[in-house]
């Protein structure tokens, strides 16, 4: 009868402490908790760009408080609704850099592009602000006079 009744009171002190360590290590894995990457300071070195279009480079400071590898990209939001990714090169430190293509504007009116730069560690992700610039129409020639 006294056995009966150690595995009685041993098994809900057994469930209580499974319960509370498997709380304080996050479910389960044991290791430290990964953290978000950092991103900041995205800069697009144009606000503006004439009806022909161009290239325009896009830099960030990006890290990982964790000090993971880094996947640092940019989504370019196109006026169609369209996104297109480009891959941020590590130049030194914390410093991405990447340059995309604009195409010319055929359109009688401003065309604006969106760009948000997203940093991955492969688990985790974290994105800046978004910035945009814009690109022009071309100038409608006047009229011709006649005489």
């Amino acid at each position: 009868m006294q056995r009966g009744n150690q595995y009685s009171v041993i098994t809900p002190l057994m469930l209580i402490w499974l319960c509370c360590w498997n709380l304080s290590c996050g479910g389960g894995g044991g290791g430290p908790t990964n953290r978000p990457p950092e991103v900041r300071n995205t800069v697009v070195d144009r606000a503006e760009l004439d009806f022909e279009g161009g290239v325009v480079t896009i830099t960030a400071q990006a890290s990982d408080p964790d000090g993971d590898e880094l996947t640092v990209q940019a989504r370019v939001k196109r006026p169609d609704g369209t996104v297109q990714t480009v891959t941020l090169a590590k130049i030194s430190g914390s410093e991405y850099r990447g340059t995309y293509t604009v195409p010319g504007n055929p359109t009688t009116s401003s065309q604006k592009y969106e760009v948000q730069v997203m940093a991955s560690d492969g688990q985790v992700s974290a994105a800046d602000l978004p910035l945009s610039f814009t690109v022009n129409p071309a100038e409608t020639p006047p009229e011709a006079i006649q005489f």
